[in-house]
């Protein structure tokens, strides 16, 4: 399915190939379709979210390695159907985060264990 943004908040939704307007700038806004080439990667996405911890001080809490965890699982379970491919998102996840240096080794291991627990259920 397209991406589509809007021009006016920025606001981008997954949606099938139609005309929308922004429910949050109202029916005045079209939607316009994203290009492929705008689409950001998954790596993108972690690399990004690995710069903003690194910023703030490079070690993760307990606290926000549960809310991420449960985050991730419920990005997962309500968007993705196939288990397979869940695992696969987690383990690229975890593995970026190990690759980063933000979780090291069996602590990364560990989260992504708990991560697919919630992820495979």
């Amino acid at each position: 399915m397209p991406l589509y943004e809007c021009p006016r908040c920025g606001r981008v939704v997954e949606k099938p190939e139609g005309r929308y307007y922004c429910s949050v700038c109202g029916p005045s806004v079209m939607m316009v379709e994203m290009s492929s080439d705008k689409y950001p990667s998954k790596e993108e996405i972690v690399e990004r979210w690995a710069a903003g911890v690194e910023t703030a001080g490079g070690s993760l809490g307990d606290e926000l390695k549960r809310a991420i965890r449960e985050s991730l699982a419920f990005a997962l379970n309500t968007a993705v159907k196939d288990v397979t491919t869940r695992r696969v998102v987690v383990e690229d996840f975890y593995a970026a985060l190990n690759r980063r240096k933000i979780l090291i080794g069996d602590e990364a291991k560990a989260e992504m264990r708990r991560a697919l627990d919630l992820v495979t259920v």
